[in-house]
């Protein structure tokens, strides 16, 4: 059996241990307070523009689109 590390020399194995232990409610309340924050902090630009940053900023810190994308939606309605 061959030990499969990842980029960062983490094992996999202990990377999905990791994941496991991580509460859903927590992460995803973790994710919201992150963009609300971000939100909060853009001073310019249109709507759709403002929202457009916070998806991107999103990405850029390796959440999932889908998640981003769907706690956007109230904070830009």
């Amino acid at each position: 059996n061959q030990l499969l590390i990842t980029q960062g020399g983490i094992s996999a194995s202990l990377l999905a241990s990791a994941w496991d232990g991580i509460d859903d409610a927590d992460y995803i309340e973790k994710v919201r307070a992150l963009l609300k924050k971000k939100k909060d902090e853009i001073k310019t630009g249109t709507s759709p523009q403002r929202y457009q940053k916070c998806y991107n900023f999103g990405l850029s810190k390796g959440y999932e689109s889908s998640l981003v994308r769907e706690l956007l939606k109230p904070l830009f309605a």
